[in-house]
């Protein structure tokens, strides 16, 4: 079973801020760069935070449009349904009217006569 992607953002040869961390930290270690690396694993666990931070802002952002868009569309449906049943009330009215039966009309009068 294959595993999902993590992002779909994330495409092909793009490298994530996380990656670049990772590369920066072990170039830092391999170079002797302790000082420097101590200081960057701090910045960097701030600046991640503050990306994760963004990114589920964004997310939730997105999805308030997506509820906005959503309910925009349930109210037209609604819209339309009550449409759409006014126009049947008003067939079955004229459907009905059809065969409702007039009273005959009187009998003429004879004319007197005289």
């Amino acid at each position: 079973m294959r595993r999902p992607r993590r992002s779909s953002i994330i495409e092909e040869g793009e490298v994530t801020p996380t990656q670049a961390a990772f590369i920066a930290d072990r170039y830092l270690c391999d170079n002797e760069f302790s000082n420097t690396q101590a200081l960057f694993r701090s910045e960097q666990q701030q600046l991640t935070l503050e990306h994760e931070r963004l990114a589920l802002a964004q997310e939730r952002v997105a999805l308030a449009q997506e509820r906005l868009a959503l309910a925009q569309e349930r109210m037209a449906l609604a819209q339309e349904r009550v449409r759409i049943q006014n126009v049947l009330i008003e067939m079955m009215n004229t459907y009905n009217a059809s065969f409702i039966t007039h009273p005959p009309a009187p009998a003429p009068t004879p004319a007197p006569t005289e």
